[in-house]
């Protein structure tokens, strides 16, 4: 996406729901300044991550903010 518009940043807040079979759900709680492209590819990243398995129901709420060095 950076390669589209290299100002792109933005903040996340993702809630990931684990059980016994490892990842269950995953949804975007907010955010601010993500057009919809880069918000699709933040919940496919952790779709696709290993997780492993819990014994019992799990709700983690995480923030990502991201921006590029690059940019002067």
């Amino acid at each position: 996406w950076w390669m589209l518009d290299p100002a792109l940043e933005g903040e996340v807040m993702m809630r990931f729901s684990l059980g016994p079979e490892g990842l269950e759900q995953v949804s975007i709680e907010e955010h601010s300044g993500v057009p919809a492209g880069p918000l699709s590819c933040f919940g496919a990243a952790i779709y696709d991550g290993d997780w492993p398995a819990s014994t019992g129901s799990l709700e983690i709420t995480y923030p990502f903010t991201f921006f590029n060095e690059a940019e002067d």
